[in-house]
């Protein structure tokens, strides 16, 4: 491979970081707005425990999970013992 060849991968590879960088930046502050959403009994609504649904998603399937309560207050998503339950869309 040429100096030059290594140079535009090493540009693309990269520019391709701080795409991705970008994204889950996003989608941090998406799962901290669904964290901090609850209803009065302080459970989740049904939209944000269905868009953390989708952000725990596996290539496999869907993994149900249990949200816990930190002491600051935020919920932490645990999986439950046993195989993973997949949901079809």
């Amino acid at each position: 491979m040429s100096f030059a060849q290594n140079a535009t991968h090493k540009l693309a590879i990269e520019d391709l970081q701080k795409e991705r960088d970008f994204y889950f930046g996003k989608l941090r502050g998406v799962e901290e707005m669904c964290q901090i959403e609850q209803e009065d009994d302080g459970e989740h609504t049904k939209f944000a425990t269905q868009v953390l649904d989708v952000l725990y998603a596996t290539e496999v399937g869907l993994q149900m999970h249990v949200f816990t309560q930190t002491p600051h207050g935020f919920w932490t998503p645990t999986l439950p013992p046993g195989p993973p339950q997949q949901r079809k869309w």
